[in-house]
């Protein structure tokens, strides 16, 4: 019985294509191109039709891999014709939710980073996946062997993304003229308080 998987990002020129085409080298490696089928969409179809970006290309083949792949929407069949549903972030990751026909079709989507063993310190907008190819191949590399029935590999990673709270010092100038103001209040307040000579 044929698996297939569709990775899913915004515009389906970048980084769906990019776990496409990684996905789809690793699968040729192994000789399971008959077992496993991959495509990939886009939440939005304004670039449909269109080949992954040229920058993203350029990286691909430097790496061997090759994007030859059509930028399409996907639509609600989708739902019923793969198994997995990879978004490559949070915001696409709702999108498709939202698209669901069911709450059992809901149950395959996954977020990519659920088959990754480390997390980048990236954003909702992450840069090119490509510069993170081993932790896309590792994450294939999980995916595949969930489908295998591998019950080693978590659903999802115990590591989590922290952001460090960066604390600004403030400008010296601001210092020295806030600490000027209370001094003179205190003295303001001082006279006040104090009685007054009668002459």
């Amino acid at each position: 019985m044929k698996t297939n998987i569709l990775f899913v990002c915004l515009g389906n020129i970048c980084r769906s294509p990019a776990a496409d085409g990684i996905m789809h080298h690793i699968v040729e490696e192994r000789g399971l191109g008959g077992r496993i089928g991959i495509d990939s969409a886009g939440t939005y179809a304004g670039h449909t039709g269109e080949l992954p970006d040229a920058r993203m290309r350029r990286a691909a083949a430097r790496r061997g891999y090759d994007l030859g792949h059509r930028a399409r929407q996907i639509r609600e069949e989708d739902f019923g014709r793969f198994d997995m549903i990879v978004a490559m972030d949070d915001m696409n990751y709702e999108n498709v939710h939202r698209l669901a026909p069911s709450r059992r079709a809901a149950e395959k989507i996954f977020r990519m980073r659920e088959f990754f063993r480390r997390h980048p310190p990236l954003g909702p907008c992450s840069r090119p996946l490509l510069r993170r190819r081993r932790r896309l191949r590792a994450g294939a590399r999980h995916a595949g062997g969930r489908l295998r029935g591998n019950s080693r590999i978590p659903r999802k990673s115990a590591v989590t993304c922290k952001k460090k709270a960066i604390r600004r010092r403030p400008c010296p100038r601001i210092v020295v003229f806030a600490a000027a103001c209370r001094s003179r209040r205190i003295e303001t307040a001082r006279q006040k308080s104090s009685p007054k000579l009668m002459l």
